[in-house]
């Protein structure tokens, strides 16, 4: 359901593909990607090197985990 709404908005012209999806959820917009842990168990996590596109979401295979 949500994949077809987001796709009305986007041939609505309410939604951009390629925009950069913090500018709706701001949960997005300091995203860490999980690389690894260290020895003692611990996330480690680095800054994402690109925003995060309702294109990428929409396409991601293992889709995000919450």
């Amino acid at each position: 359901m949500t994949s077809i709404a987001v796709m009305q908005c986007v041939e609505k012209g309410l939604l951009d593909l390629d925009n950069d999806v913090s500018n709706v959820l701001h949960e997005f917009k300091d995203v860490k990607i999980l690389t690894g842990f260290d020895e003692d168990g611990n996330p480690i996590l680095v800054k994402a090197k690109t925003k995060v596109t309702l294109r990428w979401e929409r396409s991601c295979k293992d889709k995000i985990k919450y």
